[in-house]
């Protein structure tokens, strides 16, 4: 493989990575999409790694952030529901 595909290899996994959504409806304790981000930033971490191994310049950029992992937010019928029983917030506006 030349450099340069490798290197639009890597691009379009990182392109992947920024799209990527994980949606949790349920919304409990928030466990999940902490998981799920942890889990997405370790995949990117591990793609620059192995760039740079390869000889390509490692992306300094945080491209998977929270924005990746979503809950009932999406619904703005869901987002006028109380926070939780006890009135407390929950993780990623839940």
């Amino acid at each position: 493989m030349h450099r340069k595909d490798a290197a639009a290899l890597f691009q379009h996994h990182l392109e992947r990575l920024r799209n990527y959504r994980v949606l949790d409806p349920a919304c409990g304790s928030g466990n999940f999409l902490y998981l799920a981000l942890k889990a997405l930033k370790d995949l990117e971490r591990r793609a620059n790694v192995e760039a740079e191994v390869l000889g390509l310049h490692r992306q300094v950029s945080i491209d998977v952030s929270p924005a990746n992992v979503l809950g009932l937010e999406l619904d703005p019928y869901a987002q006028n529901w109380p926070a939780s029983p006890s009135g407390s917030a929950r993780f990623n506006g839940c």
